[in-house]
């Protein structure tokens, strides 16, 4: 699966020039130049396929560097800056291996429906007859039904108490509310499926009954999952990616909803110790494309990829994430995000959780402008209010009600 780099400092283009054999002295030729857009991957490429390519990039100013000694593998890794316009032109492709009438080589589709899903900008879900137009940001607030929750821990565990916050944060702004019965924190202990139930079953329930929001269920146990969505759930958010349970799939696409997919190095109880990785974004992402790939073959076609800040990650390692979160809009579906509270910014700001607010809005608008549409958080009005001040930086027509306020009301303050 390939991916769209865009924005990557001298060390990430090391990074990536690292995977293919060259040193950044290289690439220099081909940076920062508006005309080209840089991809990297694994490209299915026989020598002669290789070459061919190779060749029809440097006839038109681009460049393709191939891994050395791959040149007859399935799938090398590639380092690729492909002219824009051959992107978005219209021409038919010929077949695999062979280049048309005008010398186009057919592995450009390879790039072209990279880049297509790349600038994806809207999803229409379905949830159970309701219907949800992802065309900006929204908001996902977090319910912990748990008494062991790294911020607020035993603080939901009354079903009343739970649905008071679950309302709350519905009049805050919050489309989707997600309920979770087990803390996944660093180190936490699993619990039974029948536990996670009696923890969450009855709030679920009630927010089913109310009709006020979509409800997101926060497991990775398909029995937990089964559970929620005969109850009514809308959808399911998988800490594993559908790699803790090889149940989970048939389960949500029995039920026709939505999956979220988030990365995780490890199991909760081990994930922080030591974790290592050799190339942080290739990783992540190919973790997320062999779990988009298996969650469509599996019959499930709605679909959200979440790359798992602090689930595996070391404190540089966040930051990279969230810095080049815009290269998972090329897996075509939209990205979910999770930094509220976390441990990464109680160290960058030397806070407790509680006080982390301000850190999280920072990633919150950065990564939105980066393409990012759901933002699971603990403080929703906050969040929601520097959305809505973004999408009307953004957009000149967010500014149409302010026709209406009087004169009077639009002073300084």
């Amino acid at each position: 699966m390939m991916r769209v780099l865009a924005g990557l400092n001298r060390q990430d283009w090391a990074g990536e020039a690292a995977q293919v054999g060259y040193p950044v002295e290289q690439l220099a030729p081909w940076l920062g130049r508006g005309n080209l857009v840089a991809f990297a991957g694994r490209l299915p490429l026989g020598g002669e396929s290789a070459t061919g390519l190779a060749n029809w990039l440097a006839q038109h100013g681009g460049r393709l560097f191939a891994a050395r000694g791959e040149k007859e593998a399935s799938a090398g890794p590639v380092l690729a800056f492909v002219p824009q316009a051959m992107l978005e032109g219209g021409e038919s492709l010929p077949e695999s291996g062979s280049t048309g009438p005008t010398g186009v080589p057919a592995e450009l589709g390879v790039f072209r429906e990279v880049w297509a899903k790349h600038q994806t900008q809207q999803w229409r879900f379905h949830f159970r007859g309701r219907e949800l137009l992802l065309d900006r940001p929204l908001v996902m607030g977090i319910l912990n039904v748990t008494p062991d929750s790294f911020s607020d821990g035993g603080r939901y565990l009354d079903p009343h108490q739970a649905l008071a916050r679950a309302r709350e944060m519905i009049d805050q702004g919050a489309t989707i509310i997600d309920v979770g019965g087990e803390s996944t924190r660093p180190g936490a202990e699993p619990v039974d499926a029948d536990e996670e139930w009696r923890r969450i079953g009855p709030v679920v329930q009630a927010l089913v009954a109310e009709e006020r929001c979509l409800i997101s269920v926060d497991t990775y146990k398909s029995e937990v999952a089964r559970r929620a969505l005969e109850a009514g759930a809308h959808l399911i958010n998988d800490i594993s990616g559908l790699t803790f349970d090889p149940k989970m799939a048939a389960v949500v696409a029995h039920h026709r909803v939505p999956l979220v997919l988030m990365h995780i190095q490890g199991t909760p109880r081990h994930m922080q110790r030591r974790p290592h990785y050799r190339n942080l974004m290739a990783e992540v992402f190919d973790f997320l494309a062999a779990a988009v790939r298996r969650a469509k073959e599996s019959g499930i076609e709605q679909l959200i990829v979440d790359p798992g800040i602090g689930f595996g990650k070391r404190w540089e390692d966040n930051f990279e994430l969230i810095r080049r979160i815009g290269e998972f809009r090329s897996l075509g579906v939209p990205i979910l995000l999770g930094t509220s509270r976390k441990s990464f910014l109680g160290k960058l700001l030397d806070v407790p959780p509680p006080d982390r607010l301000y850190g999280n809005l920072a990633t919150t608008v950065y990564a939105a402008l980066q393409g990012v549409t759901i933002f699971r958080v603990h403080d929703v009005r906050p969040t929601v209010e520097a959305l809505k001040t973004l999408q009307a930086v953004q957009n000149k027509k967010a500014f149409a009600d302010l026709e209406q306020v009087p004169e009077a009301g639009r002073g300084r303050g």
